[in-house]
């Protein structure tokens, strides 16, 4: 027997044959001049790892039984008669036939599930943020709403129903949380809009205090301040500080980001690192690495149109772009594996993970695909290759 057909049926026995060798198995089981060596198949135990319930079955039984009334009992008796050899042959040769076409089927079933875990997307990110009390205890915020905010004694969302009470007495710290896939929005007790992307963490007061307005910051979040002149607004972002009185500005301090971002949109507001103080005017962005602080005039639009659900990348890296989608559409990477490609272009952020992949796909080198990742499949992972 040939020597790739006897590799195709022990891969076959091994249940580990492709669609193609399947076909070419059915192929050799068809030349008559093959027939007598695959007589020996079933006494060989190549048919052992076929499952019981398809060797049971009535139709293939009812067919084999037809051509050779020795089959009993899911085996062929062994008989040394020349008058029913040649039955034993054909029937060796049908069941070897029937079950490679289940095998074939098998594969088939097999490729089509594979494909439907390939076609796998992801939805767009929602509203979605956690309130942590100052006592520990946490509330998960309404999808249904966008904007939590705070006033004399509670917490309302924005039509007015209500959150919570506010607690009396000293002020207490709270923390606002979106995670990958969220966004939220808050109004602070002074006024001041807060839009938090996702995976942002903004720690605040529960009421300010007479000196200033601090806020704790990591994450993404974008910042409309309300103005007060004798009490500046100040946000805290790992070794760096945000001093304002009323202003407009974005800031982007992800631990995996590489740099602290903050893009000036109007007003003026300072940068303090290691006591030293830097002036942004409009349209000029700070950026801190490794306690490097250098100032750029940049295109504001680019940092802070994800507020309005759109991605804008000039000259910017691959790896910077799938990191920014990885939190939207919550999916895992490996950091790795991502190229050294510049992209330009703008991408929608409220259209599923196959469009925007897509987009990209067109405009670079790369393949991406989403596929199952982690316990059970639940979580979904975006694999790049050139």
């Amino acid at each position: 027997m040939d020597q790739q057909i006897l590799e195709v049926l022990k891969r076959y026995k091994e249940n580990a044959c492709t669609a193609t060798e399947v076909e070419e198995l059915l192929l050799y089981i068809r030349s008559e001049q093959n027939r007598e060596q695959l007589a020996v198949l079933i006494s060989e135990g190549l048919l052992d790892d076929v499952p019981e319930d398809f060797m049971n079955s009535a139709e293939i039984r009812q067919r084999v039984e037809r051509m050779n009334p020795l089959y009993v009992e899911d085996r062929l008796i062994e008989k040394r008669s020349n008058v029913f050899g040649w039955l034993k042959i054909a029937a060796s040769i049908l069941l070897v036939m029937s079950v490679a076409f289940y095998m074939y089927q098998k594969q088939q079933l097999q490729s089509y599930e594979n494909s439907v875990v390939e076609a796998i997307d992801i939805a767009p990110g929602t509203n979605q943020a956690i309130l942590t009390l100052a006592d520990g205890s946490t509330i998960a915020l309404s999808d249904q709403h966008a904007e939590i905010i705070f006033d004399s004694d509670s917490i309302r969302y924005a039509d007015g129903s209500l959150v919570l009470n506010k607690p009396s007495g000293d002020s207490q710290i709270l923390v606002l949380t979106t995670p990958n896939g969220g966004q939220y929005q808050v109004t602070l007790p002074d006024g001041t809009k807060v839009w938090l992307n996702a995976a942002t963490t903004l720690k605040y007061p529960s009421h300010f205090e007479a000196d200033n307005r601090t806020v704790e910051l990591i994450g993404e979040a974008y910042f409309e301040v309300a103005p007060n002149k004798l009490l500046p607004f100040i946000v805290v972002s790992g070794a760096q500080k945000v001093k304002v009185l009323g202003t407009q500005f974005n800031v982007n301090s992800y631990k995996d980001g590489g740099a602290i971002l903050t893009t000036l949109v109007e007003g003026s507001v300072k940068i303090i690192v290691n006591g030293r103080e830097t002036l942004l005017e409009p349209d000029q962005q700070a950026r801190l690495v490794d306690d490097k602080l250098s100032v750029n005039t940049v295109e504001t639009e680019d940092y802070v149109a994800w507020r309005n659900n759109i991605l804008i990348f000039h000259n910017t890296s691959l790896k910077y772009i799938l990191l920014e989608l990885s939190r939207w559409y919550d999916f895992n990477i490996d950091i790795g594996s991502i190229p050294d490609v510049i992209l330009y272009g703008e991408i929608p952020r409220n259209v599923n993970l196959s469009e925007v992949l897509q987009l990209i796909e067109r405009t670079s080198k790369v393949k991406l695909k989403i596929v199952a990742d982690g316990v059970g499949g639940k979580e979904r992972r975006v694999v790049v290759s050139r």
